[in-house]
């Protein structure tokens, strides 16, 4: 009987990755853009507003009722900035990438080898509801070694991209250096994932991930307090709360119109699919850092892209792993 490692299949998977074209939905252009200022009013539960855009002139007129009361030119900027920085993304961090990996100084160098050195759980999810499991990740001293290790890269003053078009603060793992710690994670849940969706693990397995921090602080004024109802570009996600010293700020999903919260627990992972509505509910005090991978199965979303709902208008990408299509 042959018995393969958990290290053999990551090395067999990055190898066929490394033959792969990656690519991205040409949707993500020019849709399902997210502005903080039309969803200012919207009740947290109800999904968050988006607009798209083509062009000026069909955007002023789609969204004159949205845009009544507004700064229709600061708006305007603000969208064409998204979209530019959209396009030009994959470069922007490969080049980050660069710069980090030559000039960083790492706090904890071990987070940045392939196999970093870092005490996972077992991974047992004990179903919260329907969709929506839970499971020891991280031991509360790895939790702090990445804390440290990001405040540290912060401190350094590094340029890096903001984790996702709705947070601001966070950072991306894959540009900072800390794929070894996704790999890790993903060994683990990858098994666990294909027998709880199915449907959403195809026989590509988890071939992509976009990986990322996010940062809430109920005190300070320019950080992020709350998320607005919203579903993931990912077929599968890992949320991992990193802290425990912050109050309320739970993760909460809708279902059948109702609003489930679920506590967030240091080192304790949210596992559910990524089509699976739901946001995060306001800190009221302290600080919270969650580790969110999104987990991405290209022979899934190659039939159908997750944010347009269509079949995927393919686009090659130059750099890492698009938006986890292949062509």
């Amino acid at each position: 009987m042959c018995h393969h490692s958990a290290a053999q299949d990551t090395k067999s998977a990055e190898t066929n990755n490394m033959n792969k074209v990656w690519a991205s939905c040409r949707c993500f252009y020019e849709r399902h853009i997210y502005l903080k200022q039309i969803n200012a009013h919207v009740e947290f539960s109800s999904e968050a507003k988006y607009v798209d855009f083509s062009n000026e002139e069909k955007f002023l007129q789609e969204y004159s009722e949205i845009l009544e009361n507004t700064d229709k030119q600061e708006i305007l900027k603000e969208v064409k900035q998204e979209v530019e920085r959209r396009k030009g993304r994959f470069l922007v961090i490969d080049e980050n990438r660069k710069l980090i990996s030559n000039q960083y100084n790492p706090l904890h160098k071990q987070l940045f080898e392939n196999s970093p050195e870092l005490k996972l759980g077992s991974f047992e999810p004990k179903k919260i509801f329907d969709g929506v499991f839970s499971s020891l990740v991280l031991d509360s001293a790895s939790c702090d070694m990445i804390l440290e290790e990001l405040e540290h890269f912060k401190k350094s003053g590094m340029p890096h991209s903001k984790p996702n078009s709705m947070n601001k603060h966070g950072v991306i793992l894959h540009e900072i250096g800390l794929d070894g710690v996704v790999n890790l994670i993903k060994t683990k849940i990858e098994h666990v994932a294909k027998d709880l969706f199915p449907e959403l693990v195809g026989d590509s397995g988890l071939d992509s991930n976009k990986s990322f921090t996010v940062e809430y602080d109920a005190s300070e004024d320019h950080f992020d307090k709350d998320l607005a109802t919203h579903f993931d570009n990912a077929e599968v996600t890992l949320n991992i709360s990193l802290t425990d010293d912050h109050e309320e700020g739970e993760l909460y999903f809708i279902k059948d119109d109702k609003v489930l919260p679920v506590k967030h627990r240091k080192g304790h992972g949210i596992l559910h699919s990524g089509r699976h509505l739901h946001g995060a509910m306001p800190v009221s005090n302290g600080r919270r850092t969650n580790l969110i991978l999104w987990f991405r199965s290209s022979s899934v979303r190659n039939q159908e892209c997750p944010m347009c709902g269509q079949e995927p208008v393919l686009e090659p990408v130059a750099f890492g792993s698009g938006d986890g299509f292949t062509m």
